[in-house]
């Protein structure tokens, strides 16, 4: 035991002496915060001068502001109001030749700009926001987040990467600067009041018919037509096509987009920064077709995803994609069928436009509405069901449902959960002629392989059944005379049947459980809920 104490002393004594000298290295090269500017602090600006401030290099100036990284702050610049002016506040400055790893906010006429700089020295700007007036500007410095107000409104708000550190002052030509202050703490801006337009207003509509407007291309390879945008690059990921609108908040987003190959079509929304993806959300289709997923990216531009939900692939048919932008929420619809709901924001207001990964797209139709601060949930009761409405013109008579629009577009309400019917009678009522509607089961989201049911057209006079292969029916058929139509299905193990006027049509071997899908083509056009036991 000795012995063996004797050979690994030295060796003990050698380690000691290396964690010592590695603490030792540890603590003098670590960063140390240094004696803090004492509180409240304020200088002049029309004239730079040492030891307040030091230029270090041409137009940028090093103040003598050092901040505590566990510490709250609020800096205030004032002077003379111009229209045109720029300058630049950088602050929280971790590294200063070069710059690097530090916060900007910047004023260039009348556009405000806010950010960081990586540890490369590279600028990023995250937001970008047109101002009215650019004094007196407001930085208000939390633990996490800095908020930037003029005129004592919020402009932005934004996660705080870098804390403590330096603050410099970059100007271009004159400048109106005239006071610095820093006070300890911070004081509450007072939030912007945005009018919110009363729900289901229009607030933007594009079906491509103007070929002169012209979308802001961030990626890409985009063609418009008579009608539609097309994307037509199959390489690379998030190609990007912005509408030639302002920042947007608290809206209904409707696209409708048709894949031509490949798939990976869906939209951007509430980006701050035009030319950046940057703390903006994403929607779309995977490449494979199989999910559609939505996230948001960081403020590097990766992607974080926020959740997904496994679809049928698009195949060439058009398909509906809404997403509902709320003030601190967000949904997300295919086809009339809801795939998440409250998910968070992570920017409340911003650019929208079109994108797509690995395909070629075409988008026929882009629309804004107005929603309210909160969801608006627009469900029909449908017996014990509740049913989501797209398209068309939905009311309540009673305990029937009708769909009132005579355009000659199909209108759906859909379940929404997954139903089991174990026993479904709906009672169809026609009052036009020329109406086509139809009842469905489909069980995965999308109008595709796998759904059985019913359609009429014809104002009731003509049926086809079966299972629904992509717009066909594979079943039979049958002239009516017209008039009202009972519809039932029924749903044993993995048995469907389906009855009309009491006759039993056809039993499918295999059908599934799903969506419950009121559809019409043309109206008015009732459905009368008889006996719905999901």
């Amino acid at each position: 035991m000795q012995r063996f104490l004797a050979r690994i002393m030295p060796l003990g004594i050698l380690l000691a002496c290396l964690t010592g000298l590695n603490l030792g290295l540890h603590l003098g090269l670590a960063p140390q915060e240094g004696p803090l500017t004492p509180m409240p602090y304020s200088t002049g600006l029309d004239r730079l001068t040492p030891p307040q401030w030091q230029e270090i290099s041409q137009g940028l100036w090093l103040s003598e502001v050092r901040l505590g990284r566990q510490k709250s702050y609020r800096l205030l610049l004032t002077g003379h109001i111009q229209q045109e002016h720029s300058f630049e506040v950088i602050f929280a400055a971790q590294s200063i030749s070069p710059l690097a790893r530090a916060h900007f906010v910047r004023v260039k006429g009348k556009t405000l700009s806010s950010g960081f700089y990586d540890a490369q020295g590279l600028a990023r700007s995250l937001a970008e926001q047109p101002l009215e007036r650019s004094l007196p500007l407001e930085i208000s410095l939390d633990i996490k987040r800095y908020t930037v107000g003029v005129g004592g409104v919020e402009v932005v708000s934004l996660p705080l990467r870098y804390r403590g550190g330096s603050m410099l002052l970059r100007l271009e030509g004159k400048s109106a600067l005239r006071q610095l202050e820093v006070f300890a703490g911070i004081e509450q801006i007072r939030p912007k009041v945005t009018a919110i337009p009363k729900p289901g207003r229009a607030l933007y509509a594009e079906d491509f018919l103007d070929t002169q407007r012209r979308f802001l291309v961030l990626s890409g390879s985009w063609r418009i037509g008579q009608g539609f945008l097309e994307q037509v690059e199959t390489q690379g990921f998030d190609r990007v096509a912005l509408a030639p609108i302002g920042p947007q908040s608290f809206y209904r987003l409707r696209v409708r987009l048709q894949h031509l190959e490949g798939a990976g079509g869906g939209v951007v929304f509430n980006l701050p920064n035009p030319n950046s993806l940057a703390l903006g959300h994403l929607v779309r289709y995977a490449e494979d077709g199989r999910s559609v997923f939505w996230g948001h990216f960081n403020e590097q531009g990766i992607f974080v995803g926020q959740g997904f939900v496994r679809v049928e692939p698009p195949g060439a048919s058009p398909h509906l994609l809404e997403v509902f932008s709320y003030d601190k929420t967000y949904a997300v619809w295919l086809d009339g069928v809801q795939l998440a709901s409250s998910v968070p924001l992570v920017s409340s207001a911003g650019r929208i436009g079109l994108t797509t990964s690995l395909s070629r797209v075409m988008f026929t139709e882009l629309r804004l509405e107005a929603t309210g601060p909160a969801p608006n949930t627009p469900w029909l009761p449908f017996g014990p069901l509740h049913l989501h409405t797209t398209e068309g013109d939905w009311v309540q008579q009673g305990l029937a449902i009708y769909q009132r629009s005579s355009q000659p577009t199909v209108a759906r309400a859909i379940s929404a959960k997954s139903v089991r019917p174990n026993r479904l009678r709906v009672e169809l009522r026609w009052d036009s002629p020329q109406a086509g509607a139809a009842v469905y089961i489909v069980p995965r989201l999308g109008f595709i392989e796998g759904g059985w049911g019913i359609r009429f057209s014809q104002g009731g006079r003509l049926a086809t059944w079966g299972r629904l292969q992509e717009d066909r029916m594979d079943g039979g058929s049958l002239v009516l005379e017209g008039g009202h139509q009972v519809v039932t299905f029924e749903l044993e193990g993995s048995q469907g049947h389906i009855w009309l006027n009491n006759q039993r049509l056809v039993t499918l071997p295999q059908a599934k459980e799903g969506f419950l899908v009121l559809q019409t083509l043309g109206g008015p056009v009732g459905f009368v809920p008889l006996e719905v036991k999901p």
